[in-house]
This record gives structure tokens, sequence and C-alpha cells, in this order.
């Protein structure tokens, strides 16, 4: 279990090394478009809504770790 620091947790080095980083190959260039398209959102308008944007991300990131609807569903439902 991670240490209170602050209005943060310190989960350690170790707790992170174990934590599973998929190799992102497909999807880079979806990710780094969608995140090239908020940054030029915010730049004109730092208080533009990228909702829909972010919600791409989301679901590359879902992909990328193979999740299922199931799960997708619980982390949305957290996330709220």
């Amino acid at each position: 279990h991670g240490k209170q620091r602050g209005v943060g947790v310190d989960i350690g080095v170790d707790r992170l090394r174990q934590f599973p980083l998929p190799k992102i190959v497909s999807h880079v260039n979806e990710v780094e478009t969608l995140v090239d398209q908020i940054l030029a959102k915010k730049l004109k308008n730092h208080v533009a809504d990228t909702t829909a944007l972010e919600r791409e991300i989301d679901q590359l990131v879902y992909a990328l770790y193979g999740l299922t609807q199931k799960q997708t569903k619980a982390i949305e439902e957290e996330i709220q």
C-alpha cells in the first residue's frame, strides 16, 4: 500500500515497476494526433471542452490493455 504524502500517494518504485505497461506499438500515431488536437484547442482556449478527444484516448488505452467491455465499464463508473 502507498504512503500518504501531501495531497498524493507515494506508491514506491518497487510497486511501480510491477505495474504492467503494454508495448505501445499500435495506436501511437492516433494517440499523438489526439494529444496534438487537445493541446491545440487548449492553446486557443484554455477552458475548451476536450472531453470527446480524451474519451477517444481512453478507448485506445483500454484496447492496449485488452480490457473487456465489463472492465471498461467498471473503470468508467469508478471515474465518475
